[in-house]
């Protein structure tokens, strides 16, 4: 059983102040709250470094962060020295945030390689952008589909006995709107920070879920 609530976080892309904010809005309590973080990030038009630095902060004192499509791509961009070919043109600002990283704090790639693909406890799941739901058992999804799968998880049923928490589709794209998206069995939490929307947070206390939301400040978009 978890005890105390759990806050949820999603597609940061580099919006480190507005996650600093946010999470002063959730009042988040480390040791008390727990506190799960469903990938992406860095992005372009942020401060990945710095949001990157802060991740690793949270995650030392008692957070869990998964691993997002971006942060996959970031830990491609590492390993090879260059930005992989079958990147698509979102991920543009790889090699020079690679460089960044690489000059200021080498051991980042060890720590996003050991980035968890979910979390789930007895009440939820959670993923940064979902699951196959043709298997029998969710768990053996691949890599590529806890990062990047839209379809066919978003328009299949998600039948697990727990509330699916994800993110990596913008909630606008699901019900026209930036704030969070509650759907049958599953919530969208992506409120398209990476876009210069906003920045989403959930609360679960054990009875009930919470929304709150921080504006964010951004020039470039930053791909999903």
């Amino acid at each position: 059983m978890v005890s105390g609530r759990r806050l949820f976080v999603s597609d940061i892309h580099g919006q480190v102040e507005a996650l600093g904010r946010l999470l002063e809005r959730m009042e988040y309590k480390a040791g008390q709250d727990r506190l799960i973080l469903l990938g992406d990030y860095v992005g372009a038009g942020g401060e990945s470094l710095r949001c990157l630095r802060l991740v690793r902060e949270l995650c030392a004192g008692g957070a869990i962060a998964l691993l997002g499509n971006h942060d996959q791509a970031l830990i491609d961009c590492l390993a090879s020295g260059d930005t992989p070919r079958a990147l698509p043109a979102i991920y543009a600002y790889m090699p020079e945030l690679a460089a960044e990283i690489v000059q200021a704090h080498a051991d980042f790639l060890p720590f996003l390689r050991g980035l968890p693909l979910w979390y789930e406890d007895h009440d939820v799941i959670a993923v940064h952008a979902g699951f196959n739901p043709d298997l029998p058992d969710w768990h053996l999804s691949t890599r590529e589909e806890f990062t990047s799968m839209r379809e066919p998880f978003l328009s299949r049923s998600t039948d697990v006995g727990r509330m699916v928490i994800f993110g990596h589709t913008p909630c606008e794209r699901l019900h026209g709107s930036a704030a969070v998206y509650f759907g049958q069995g599953r919530i969208g939490i992506d409120g398209g920070a990476g876009h210069g929307r906003q920045l989403n947070g959930l609360v679960y206390d054990g009875q009930a879920y919470t929304a709150l939301a921080v504006a964010v400040n951004v020039q470039e978009p930053a791909g999903g």
